[in-house]
């Protein structure tokens, strides 16, 4: 992820009130990890089934007091266009 991508992530995340506090411990300092998460989907009878070789593109979002770990679908958030 390019710094310009990082920003324009950041920008829509706070664009859309979603910088609150973590909910664990109520730190209010987060980072943004600077790659792509994917997370696979599965069939939803049995989570043993992948459903082909479709993904979830992530970002994540890190709480710098506990750690807690935050994901935000990155398609609904729209992509950085150069």
């Amino acid at each position: 992820m390019t710094k310009a991508e990082m920003e324009f992530y950041r920008d829509k995340l706070f664009d859309i009130d979603a910088n609150n506090l973590c909910p664990f411990c109520d730190g209010d300092k987060f980072s943004m990890m600077s790659g792509y998460f994917k997370m696979q989907v599965f069939d939803s009878a049995s989570i043993g089934n992948y459903v082909s070789d479709e993904v979830l593109p992530c970002i994540a979002i890190i709480c710098e007091k506990c750690a807690f770990v935050r994901h935000h679908a990155s398609l609904p958030l729209g992509e950085k266009n150069e």
